[in-house]
């Protein structure tokens, strides 16, 4: 039984990525902090390590993984300078350091980047066609210094590597992006910014763990980095429309851009000042919501040799089921009960 260790286990795609390799018949070790919430691994039997990656234990950890899964990060576009570097480079870094290159036989280790590293605002985004940079922004710039780190020092020792460079990531346990979109519809209050007619590159967190597992074994992959996304064209509108329907929720709110640009701008001076919110709306967002964005995946398809989901109707449908179980069973905050998913 091959052994697989994941950090960030307990979160939105640490999780999904533990259901499928225990389902697989890994044997796995996950990385939680002590005090996470263990709500999506309850059930399987996994065997939890309880760690900081920013004050990593040697001692918890063996050094006979088959393979490490890096999706530990601190998800944040208004991240303080300091809080990026110390929450996505450092982690990077303490776990290259003190864990990857302790092992004897490790066959890879996986680090799962952001498509925004390669930009944002344009089509069909590569290597060789970049999008509008944000480097500046720090949640982007330091997972792109993570992937110079782990390219330069695992390359040194021939430890090899994959690269992922996940796009806007949507699926079961997505307690962010996806919690926040289906709330607000659900409770009739759906704001789209500007027409909603913008193309943005939707990634369903399967076809990401799909992404993972082909790359573990597979020689195409070994110190690559491919971008990772549906490869479908969907609007935002489209995307709000399709969950207003199923939810029968008909009142939807448009807000125009300078308007959400401007609340966008106070709401974050507010947080600065008084941090006890999650602002919904960042001038980053506003940016990238507003732009039509997709990228590249063709090297994707042709090393990895699969093909991801193209029927977004489907991918959504898996989103909306699993949030209305959890609303309906207690789970989620400030819903009314029995909604119902119509087909």
């Amino acid at each position: 039984m091959q052994k697989i260790l994941i950090t960030g286990a307990n979160g939105f795609i640490g999780s999904n990525l533990v259901k499928y390799f225990y389902q697989n018949g890994f044997n796995i070790y996950g990385v939680v902090r002590k005090q996470s919430n263990l709500k999506f691994l309850k059930d399987l039997k996994i065997n939890l390590i309880f760690c900081d990656l920013k004050e990593i234990d040697e001692s918890l950890f063996g050094d006979d993984y088959d393979f490490i899964i890096h999706t530990a990060s601190y998800v944040c576009d208004y991240a303080t300078e300091s809080e990026a570097y110390l929450n996505i480079f450092m982690i990077t870094k303490y776990l290259v350091e003190k864990v990857v290159l302790k092992q004897k036989n490790l066959s890879k280790f996986i680090f799962i980047s952001s498509s925004l590293v390669l930009g944002y605002g344009k089509l069909n985004i590569s290597e060789s066609n970049p999008g509008i940079s944000l480097l500046k922004n720090p949640y982007v710039k330091y997972k792109k210094l993570s992937e110079d780190y782990i390219k330069e020092n695992l390359g040194r020792q021939n430890v090899k590597w994959t690269i992922l460079r996940a796009a806007d990531v949507y699926g079961p346990n997505d307690r962010t992006s996806c919690l926040h979109i289906l709330n607000a519809i659900s409770n009739n209050f759906p704001m789209i910014v500007g027409s909603g007619e913008y193309i943005f590159p939707f990634c369903s967190v399967d076809t990401l763990v799909t992404a993972v597992a082909k790359s573990l074994d597979n020689q195409r992959s070994d110190n690559q980095t491919f971008v990772v996304t549906n490869g479908i064209q969907i609007t935002w509108k489209q995307f709000f429309l399709y969950f207003q329907q199923k939810m029968k929720k008909k009142q939807r709110i448009y807000i125009p851009i300078f308007v959400a640009k401007i609340a966008a701008f106070f709401l974050l001076i507010l947080y600065r000042i008084l941090p006890v919110f999650d602002p919904q709306i960042t001038p980053y967002r506003i940016k990238r919501i507003t732009t039509n964005t997709s990228y590249d995946i063709s090297s994707l398809i042709e090393s990895l040799g699969f093909t991801p989901e193209t029927n977004y109707e489907k991918e959504l449908d898996k989103i909306l089921k699993w949030y209305l179980y959890e609303k309906n069973s207690g789970n989620l905050p400030f819903l009314k009960k029995n909604l119902r998913f119509t087909k």
